[in-house]
């Protein structure tokens, strides 16, 4: 609104006044304009302070469910993980949240590009370990410029992925573990055919396959991700009857991956009729399912399922009863 208020006050001068002063008006609208295009991230984390999080500080969210928050950092080009208990990337190594307000975190690691605009924090605020970020950059940045967490994961499974590793490392906060068992809810985009019907049109067709090709590339870094996560889940079910050695073995992780747009009952049926645990432990899930669920929950599921499938990650409101149902979906 203040954007729009700026250009039509150029406008008016534009029609009334001489030349320098329009020269004044639209140079004060440009500039101011700018300024005001770049506080869009800090109006989304005030709104999360006052409505979501009580201005509440990152520190302060203490638990007993560790949630671990993800930006993307494009100076690193790496994730940058917040907690009450620490700040974390591969390049800083492990620092404190300060007091840092959970808005902030949360605001940056949603900051999907272009829609909002690069959030900027100094790295000294989180007392990070300055000889690590020196001896892996001759100039290091002295900033975290981040955005969005899912353009480096979009499926945000990095930090189980590594974590071991990462306790390994530096000076980890204290009671923070090793995960054993992962259950990884993609909510990417399915994996449908997209017709692109413009792309051979002059001009706009360069710019829609730039778009295309992006499109493509963000859906195979979760493809590879899957398949690394398959592989782990499938060394940590044959371990017990596979021999390996000890190095395959460190990559053994129990847990699965669901999928978003499909059913709940997907996953236990595949299991059934075997005969053996994992066939009384998926009726055990189907078991549940029917009796979270008034009438038929096969059908109702696949309706929503179907559903929740079209819902997009744009800035457009979703309604209240769809945001429950993708919640009550992920947590199915």
């Amino acid at each position: 609104m203040s954007i729009a208020l700026l250009v039509v006050g150029a406008i008016i001068v534009s029609c009334r006044c001489p030349w320098w002063a329009i020269v004044l008006a639209w140079v004060i609208a440009i500039v101011l304009g700018g300024w005001a295009s770049q506080q869009r991230s800090a109006v989304v984390a005030s709104a999360f302070d006052t409505t979501l999080l009580r201005r509440a500080k990152l520190k302060d969210m203490k638990t007993e469910v560790s949630h671990v928050m993800c930006a993307t950092d494009l100076q690193m080009g790496q994730n940058v993980f917040f907690s009450n208990t620490f700040v974390y990337s591969w390049r800083s190594g492990w620092g404190r949240p300060g007091k840092m307000r959970a808005a902030r975190a949360a605001q940056a690691s949603a900051a999907l590009p272009g829609a909002f605009s690069v959030v900027s924090l100094p790295l000294k605020r989180f007392d990070l370990p300055e000889e690590r970020v020196v001896a892996l950059k001759r100039n290091p940045p002295r900033k975290f410029k981040l955005l969005d967490g899912g353009v480096y994961d979009n499926m945000g499974s990095e930090w189980i992925l590594n974590i071991q590793d990462r306790l390994n490392e530096g000076t980890p906060p204290e009671g923070l573990k090793a995960v054993d068992e992962a259950i990884v809810v993609n909510a990417s985009a399915g994996d449908e055919v997209i017709e692109r019907r413009w792309v051979k049109v002059p001009f706009v067709g360069e710019i829609l396959s730039l778009l295309a090709v992006k499109d493509v590339m963000y859906r195979q870094t979760t493809a590879v991700r899957r398949r690394l996560l398959n592989v782990r889940y499938q060394i940590a079910q044959d371990r017990a009857s596979v021999k390996a050695d000890a190095k395959v073995l460190e990559e053994a992780l129990p847990g699965t991956t669901l999928q978003i747009d499909r059913s709940p009952f997907k996953l236990p049926d595949d299991f059934l009729g075997h005969g053996d645990d994992f066939s009384a432990r998926a009726q055990a899930a189907i078991d549940v399912l029917n009796a979270g669920t008034t009438g038929d929950a096969r059908a109702y599921w696949a309706t929503e399922s179907k559903a929740n499938r079209k819902v997009k990650t744009t800035l457009s409101r979703i309604k209240a009863a769809r945001a429950e149902s993708l919640i009550r979906h992920s947590m199915s």
